[in-house]
């Protein structure tokens, strides 16, 4: 299994990020906290994607032999955005 958190990309744990990469898909607790109880044996990519925040992120864990239990923190990628106002040549909008 993997057990682990998701950060965002100021390191603040994440809520409600689906997390999957095993058999399950899985949700953050409110302190960004998971577990994946069905990860197969060999390297696997654990994915989580947050709605609220638009963003994702993954990890890579190698599990070696069946029973073991991997820790994985799962930073989410920044995002941001642009506001303003276009105006012409003229200066109008």
């Amino acid at each position: 299994s993997v057990q682990g958190v998701v950060l965002d990309a100021d390191g603040r744990p994440v809520a409600g990020a689906r997390v999957g990469g095993g058999l399950s898909l899985v949700t953050t607790d409110a302190a960004g906290a998971f577990t994946l109880p069905d990860v197969p044996v060999g390297r696997a990519e654990i994915v989580a994607v947050s709605d609220a925040l638009g963003t994702r992120g993954s990890a890579f864990v190698d599990i070696v032999r069946a029973g073991q239990v991997a820790d994985v923190t799962i930073v989410l990628e920044a995002v941001g955005s642009i506001g303003g106002t276009v105006y012409r040549t003229d200066g109008t909008t």
